[in-house]
Protein backbone atom coordinates (compact mmCIF):
# COMPACT_ATOMS: atom_id res chain seq x y z
CA UNK A 1 0.00 0.00 0.00
CA UNK A 2 1.01 3.42 -0.98
CA UNK A 3 0.77 5.61 2.51
CA UNK A 4 1.77 8.83 0.70
CA UNK A 5 -0.93 8.60 -1.99
CA UNK A 6 -3.23 7.48 0.69
CA UNK A 7 -2.64 10.02 2.91
CA UNK A 8 -2.69 12.90 0.77
CA UNK A 9 -6.17 11.15 -0.94
CA UNK A 10 -7.55 11.45 2.83
CA UNK A 11 -6.08 15.53 3.24
CA UNK A 12 -7.28 16.35 -0.16
CA UNK A 13 -11.29 14.68 0.59
CA UNK A 14 -11.27 16.50 3.95
CA UNK A 15 -10.17 19.78 2.66
CA UNK A 16 -12.70 19.90 0.12
CA UNK A 17 -15.24 19.48 2.34
CA UNK A 18 -13.95 22.42 4.26
CA UNK A 19 -11.23 21.34 7.01
CA UNK A 20 -7.61 22.14 6.92
CA UNK A 21 -5.62 18.36 6.60
CA UNK A 22 -2.29 18.17 5.63
CA UNK A 23 0.12 14.53 5.20
CA UNK A 24 3.41 14.22 5.81
CA UNK A 25 5.77 11.66 6.45
CA UNK A 26 7.08 11.07 10.79
CA UNK A 27 10.35 11.49 11.36
CA UNK A 28 11.45 7.75 10.84
CA UNK A 29 10.11 7.71 7.51
CA UNK A 30 7.86 4.41 8.49
CA UNK A 31 4.49 6.24 9.08
CA UNK A 32 2.29 8.64 7.16
CA UNK A 33 0.69 11.24 8.88
CA UNK A 34 -2.69 12.88 8.50
CA UNK A 35 -3.09 16.27 10.80
CA UNK A 36 -6.26 18.48 10.61
CA UNK A 37 -6.72 21.49 12.52
CA UNK A 38 -9.90 22.60 11.61
CA UNK A 39 -12.83 19.98 11.27
CA UNK A 40 -15.01 20.25 8.14
CA UNK A 41 -18.50 19.77 9.58
CA UNK A 42 -20.25 23.08 11.03
CA UNK A 43 -23.06 23.94 12.85
CA UNK A 44 -26.03 22.44 12.42
CA UNK A 45 -24.50 19.60 9.90
CA UNK A 46 -22.40 18.78 12.95
CA UNK A 47 -25.45 19.23 15.41
CA UNK A 48 -27.54 16.62 13.15
CA UNK A 49 -24.84 14.60 13.00
CA UNK A 50 -22.38 13.93 15.70
CA UNK A 51 -21.03 10.84 14.40
CA UNK A 52 -19.09 12.83 11.49
CA UNK A 53 -16.72 14.53 13.92
CA UNK A 54 -16.16 11.65 15.89
CA UNK A 55 -15.51 9.68 12.67
CA UNK A 56 -12.81 12.65 11.46
CA UNK A 57 -11.40 12.41 15.26
CA UNK A 58 -10.85 8.74 14.83
CA UNK A 59 -9.94 8.40 11.53
CA UNK A 60 -8.11 10.95 10.09
CA UNK A 61 -6.51 12.61 12.70
CA UNK A 62 -3.36 11.69 14.56
CA UNK A 63 -1.41 13.85 16.97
Amino acid sequence: MDLAYAGNVCAEIMNQLGGNFTSTMDENGKLWIVKGTKCPWKGEEARKNPILCTLTRKIFFQT
